[in-house]
């Protein structure tokens, strides 16, 4: 049995925000974050631009480690969200 990647697998479902073009990306996502409340933004920021991992932002917190985790992905699935809803116009 031949098994192949994942990454190699041609996506089964078109992907919403592959209809927009690079720069429509960006504006939606820039959107969608101005749109985040400030305490999401920073947990966005320490993690994501920063590069903080939990553990790190954790301890500048003193927020548990689950709690963020759990805060993180809610935010990237708000941002997902938005980004499919630009890219249905």
């Amino acid at each position: 049995l031949e098994t192949e990647s994942l990454e190699s697998q041609p996506s089964r479902t078109p992907v919403p925000v592959d209809q927009l073009d690079r720069s429509e990306v960006e504006e939606a996502l820039a959107e969608a974050i101005a749109h985040l409340q400030p305490e999401q933004r920073e947990l966005l920021e320490q993690r994501h631009f920063d590069g903080l991992g939990f553990q790190e932002i954790a301890a500048r917190s003193s927020l548990p480690v689950g709690t963020l985790k759990n805060r993180y992905y809610r935010i990237l699935s708000v941002l997902r969200e938005e980004l499919e809803r630009a890219s249905r116009g």
